[in-house]
Formats: C-alpha cells, sequence, structure tokens
C-alpha cells in the first residue's frame, strides 16, 4: 500500500488486485449489507475490497483496530467518520485504484483514472470562471486539466459530505487541496483552511 503524508493528512492508495480481505463481520455493518445485498458477485467482490482496504488504511494510520466491526458515524448527508469523533476519512475509487485519506480532522479525498472524458461533462462540473479557462486551453490539454478540477471539486464534496451534490459555483478558496499523479491516476485531498 503506498502512502503519502500531507500534513495532518495520510493518503493510501492500493490497486484493487493487492487488497488483502479481512473477515467480512470486521467491515462495518453498513458494508457487510452491501455485500450481503450486492447484485452480483462482481460488486459483492468490490464492496469486500473497499471494506477490506479502508480496514487496512485505518489500522495502519492508528496502529491497530480492535478485532470487531468498525464503528462509524454519519453526518446529515451521510458521510462516514469514526465514532466519538476518533478520527476521519474519505474513500474513493476509480478504475483498479482505492484511495482512503485519513486524519485526525475532516477530510475528503477523489481519486479518477486518465481517460478520456466527453467534453461536454464540463458544462455539469465547471463554473462559468472555470468554463472560460477550459475553453481557452489548447485541445490536448483539456482532458487532463478537467479531470484535475473534477478530482478537486469531488474531494471538496466529500470532505463536505455532499459529494457530487456540491454545487459547480463552489469556492475552491474556502478550502485547501493537493493533487498528485499516481499510477496512471489523478488523486486529490482537500481539508478546510
Amino acid at each position: 500500500m503506498q502512502q503519502i503524508e500531507w500534513g495532518n493528512v495520510t493518503v493510501f492508495l492500493e490497486e484493487r488486485s493487492k487488497v488483502e480481505l479481512c473477515p467480512i463481520e470486521l467491515l462495518e455493518t453498513v458494508r457487510q449489507k452491501k455485500i450481503l445485498y450486492a447484485r452480483s458477485d462482481e460488486q459483492r467482490k468490490q464492496q469486500h475490497e473497499n471494506g477490506s482496504f479502508l480496514r487496512h488504511a485505518l489500522e495502519e494510520y492508528f496502529g491497530s483496530l480492535p478485532q470487531e466491526p468498525l464503528q462509524l458515524c454519519y453526518n446529515c448527508y451521510g458521510k462516514p467518520y469514526l465514532e466519538g469523533d476518533a478520527g476521519y476519512f474519505s474513500l474513493s475509487h476509480s478504475g483498479e485504484l482505492l484511495v482512503c485519506a485519513v486524519s485526525g480532522e475532516e477530510v475528503g479525498a477523489d481519486v479518477e483514472v486518465f481517460r478520456t472524458l466527453r467534453q461536454d461533462i464540463s458544462r455539469k462540473i465547471l463554473s462559468e470562471e472555470e468554463q472560460e479557462i477550459f475553453q481557452a486551453l489548447p485541445q490536448k490539454e483539456k482532458n487532463d486539466w478537467l479531470i484535475r478540477v473534477w478530482t478537486e471539486k469531488e474531494s471538496i464534496g466529500k470532505l463536505l459530505g455532499t459529494g457530487i451534490r456540491t454545487p459547480k459555483e463552489l469556492k475552491k478558496t474556502d478550502y485547501v487541496t493537493k493533487t498528485w499523479e499516481r499510477n496512471g491516476a489523478c488523486l486529490t485531498a482537500a481539508k478546510r483552511l
């Protein structure tokens, strides 16, 4: 598991094929239900990998965890955090990559594999000002720039708990983001100023 330190935030990155699966009964109860009620074996497998990766990242960050299911709480938007404000995390996945940011304060993270996007998606995620910047870019730079802005906004949305409901006019200046390129993907972590 790769580990990136960014101030008081630790970001973990792993490929799905390298995740060591935990016993299902050690995963958080919501994840256990997602596994139980998954529509396909592939979805069941991915949920098991997601939950196992989260548990391994938290064990790495905290040193150890009790041999019992993770105890999570949820904010009003459904964003999970560790019981008793013990810590915060944000889990994301794209393609075969899993990312988890962990911190003592609220954190958000997103990962997107570099791939060709439909250019019209820009209208859904970019503010008017960002749309002007996007349109002025050389064609060969547009796709990667769009993915970078997407991960920044999505990480802030995950920090807030609003996810894709985050308004495209979001003021990014109210937050601090850090972006890395790893394993053919763009990953961004976000925290409050």
